[in-house]
C-alpha cells in the first residue's frame, strides 16, 4: 500500500481513478492500473496470486483480495493477538524489547476496532480505557525485578 499510495495511484484501488473514454488517455490509464495489479500480485503469497492475476483491473483485484482476507470481523485472530498480549513476558528481552513486542501486537489489534462513537467524549473514553489495560498488560509481565514500580 506504501507504494500505491506514494506514486499517487490509490484511485486505481479505490475506483475514483475510472479508465478513460477517450483512447488517447487510455493507455496511460491501463500501464498504471498494470502497474498497480503488478505491486498487490507481489505483496501476497506466491502461492495465492494465480487466483487474481486474470482480474480485469486493480480495483477488481483489491475488492476481492479484500472479502476474502479482510480482518474486520476475523475475532478468532482478534483474540489470538490479545491472549498473546496478556500472555506475554518480558523473560529475558530487555525492557524496550519487551515493550517494543507488546506494541507491535497492540498495533495490530488496533486494526480490529471498528468503534465509532456518535459522542467526542465516548472515543476518549475508550482510547483511556484501552491504554489502561495496556498499561496493566505491561506491568503484569515485567520481571520480578520491577516489582516496585508495580505497586
Amino acid at each position: 500500500m506504501i507504494y500505491v499510495r506514494a506514486n499517487k495511484l490509490v484511485g486505481y484501488l479505490t475506483g475514483t481513478t475510472t479508465r478513460p473514454v477517450k483512447a488517447d488517455d487510455e493507455e496511460k490509464w491501463l500501464y498504471e492500473d498494470a502497474l498497480v495489479m503488478f505491486w498487490l500480485l507481489h505483496s501476497i503469497e506466491p502461492a495465492l496470486s494465480p487466483q487474481y492475476m486474470m482480474m480485469e483491473s486493480a480495483k477488481d483485484m483489491w475488492d476481492a483480495i479484500s472479502r476474502q482476507y479482510s480482518q474486520k470481523n476475523n475475532y478468532a485472530q482478534a483474540y489470538e493477538i490479545r491472549k498473546e498480549s496478556r500472555e506475554m513476558s518480558q523473560g529475558g528481552l530487555s525492557l524496550v524489547a519487551y515493550y517494543s513486542n507488546l506494541s507491535h501486537l497492540w498495533l495490530q489489534l488496533d486494526a480490529y476496532h471498528n468503534y465509532r462513537p456518535s459522542i467526542p467524549t465516548e472515543l476518549v473514553t475508550f482510547q483511556k480505557d484501552i491504554e489502561k489495560e495496556r498499561v496493566y498488560d505491561f506491568l503484569a509481565g515485567l520481571n520480578p525485578y520491577y516489582d516496585q514500580v508495580r505497586v
